[in-house]
């Protein structure tokens, strides 16, 4: 649950400036998250999957946030959850400092 809040906390300052206003950037699906999503293990195991593509898995964040979704509700995951966590906190730490970097800069931003 926190790193879903941290995704959304940091999900609006990072895209709004590409979309142009705060509806128009919402309102529209993200051609990034939402594959990364889809393909993170929500709707299967990623045990099911060939080497090459578990491989490839591992190398999407949003797996390590549904594994430990899993992980919380079934006591079960695909990974280590203690891993899972740690590599969900570097990813909410450096999408904040992206996401304080942008502010600062004041990109896109009106006055």
């Amino acid at each position: 649950m926190l790193s879903a809040l941290w995704r959304f906390v940091n999900e609006a300052p990072t895209t709004e400036p590409y979309g142009g206003c705060c509806e128009r950037g919402t309102g529209q699906p993200n051609p990034l998250l939402d594959p990364l999503t889809f393909l993170s293990g929500v709707f299967y195991s990623i045990q099911q999957l060939p080497g090459t593509l578990r491989t490839l898995s591992q190398f999407n964040p949003f797996f390590y946030i549904v594994d430990g979704f899993r992980y919380g509700f079934f006591s079960q995951s695909d990974f280590n959850p203690w891993i899972s966590l740690s590599v969900v906190l570097v990813c909410a730490v450096g999408s904040a400092a992206f996401a304080v970097l942008l502010m600062q800069r004041g990109y896109k931003i009106q006055k």
